[in-house]
C-alpha cells in the first residue's frame, strides 16, 4: 500500500514508476491504466484522481503514455470497482465512451462487453452473441493484447499475446457476466442523470 501511496503524481494520477522523481521523465507522470487499478486497491479515489481518470476518458487516444493496447481497459477496471465509488460523471464518461468505439479485436470486444454489462446496457446482447461466435475450436479466444504499457514496450521488444491468454480469460469473465444478468433488461441506454 505504501508503495502504491507513493506512485501518485501531481497531476492526480498515479504513475507507472513510484522512483521517478522529475516531471520531465515520463514515467513521473499518472497513467490512466494504473491510476484505475491503484485506486481500486486503495479503495479510496479523491477528486484529483476522479479527474485525472475523466479527462483520460474524454481525450483517449492510441499511443498514449503508458496506455495498453485497448481503450476499454481503464473503462473496465473502473467499472470492477466496489458500487458507489466512481463518481457519477466518470461513470457518465465511461458510458459515453463505449457507444462511440468500436473494439477491435477479441480482447476489446471482452472489455467492451464487460463495461456494458456493468453498466446494464441493452447493447451488450448482440456483443456478447459475437463474442461467442469467435471463440476457437481449442476453447480459446485469439490473442491481441499487447501485455506491457507503452512507456515499458519502449524498452523491450513488443510481446503480445500470442496464445491468447489474456483475451480468454477477460472472454470467459464477460460472459460469465452476461450470464448472471436476466435474459431480458429494460434499462436505458442513456447517460445517467444527476439527482
Amino acid at each position: 500500500m505504501d508503495l502504491i501511496r507513493r506512485s501518485r503524481c501531481s497531476d492526480g494520477g498515479f504513475a507507472i514508476d513510484p522512483a521517478a522523481e522529475t516531471s520531465e521523465n515520463q514515467f513521473a507522470t499518472g497513467s490512466p491504466d494504473v491510476t484505475a487499478i491503484a485506486a481500486r486497491a486503495l479503495d479510496f479515489i479523491d477528486t484529483a484522481a476522479s479527474e485525472f481518470l475523466a479527462s483520460h476518458l474524454r481525450t483517449d487516444v492510441p499511443g498514449a503514455h503508458c496506455r495498453l493496447s485497448s481503450r476499454f481497459f481503464v473503462s473496465s477496471t473502473l467499472l470492477d470497482w466496489e458500487p458507489g465509488m466512481a463518481p457519477w460523471f466518470v461513470v457518465n464518461t465511461v458510458r459515453r465512451m463505449t457507444t462511440q468505439y468500436p473494439a477491435e479485436s477479441a480482447w476489446e470486444q471482452a472489455l467492451l462487453l464487460r463495461c456494458l454489462m456493468r453498466l446494464r446496457m441493452q447493447s451488450g446482447w448482440p456483443l456478447l452473441a459475437d463474442l461467442r461466435g469467435m471463440q476457437q475450436s481449442d476453447g480459446s479466444w485469439p490473442g491481441s493484447a499487447l501485455l506491457a504499457p507503452l512507456s515499458i514496450r519502449s524498452r523491450q521488444p513488443e510481446t503480445h499475446d500470442e496464445q491468447g491468454i489474456l483475451a480468454t480469460a477477460t472472454a470467459m469473465s464477460a460472459l460469465a457476466m452476461g450470464d448472471l444478468q436476466p435474459g431480458l433488461y429494460f434499462g436505458s441506454d442513456l447517460p445517467f442523470r444527476r439527482l
